[in-house]
């Protein structure tokens, strides 16, 4: 930071800097698009970005789509994967 009185309080506290033993966060498999109309009344439209290229399907004729296309496949009873098993090609055919 670079706010004078902010610094100065921090160094009057005998404020140390120190890292969390986290991992940094991950990308996220799914970010929100805007709404519109804005302010929505009634009915409204949102959209939505993926991390990765994914079929996301039911049944057995979408996942065999998504393996002749070479896309992963996610059924949509399964709920939405995490960020991790979007960002593995092993996860392909599950």
């Amino acid at each position: 930071m670079s706010f004078a009185p902010i610094q100065t309080g921090l160094t009057r506290a005998d404020f140390k800097p120190f890292v969390l033993g986290v991992d940094p966060p991950t990308t996220p498999a799914l970010a929100l698009g805007p709404v519109s109309p804005d302010p929505v009344r009634g009915r409204s439209r949102g959209g939505f970005t993926l991390a990765r290229s994914a079929h996301v399907g039911k049944g057995p004729a979408d996942r065999g789509f998504a393996m002749r296309a070479g896309l992963r496949y996610f059924d949509v009873a399964d709920g939405f994967p995490a960020p991790d098993s979007v960002a593995t090609p092993a996860n392909s055919a599950s």
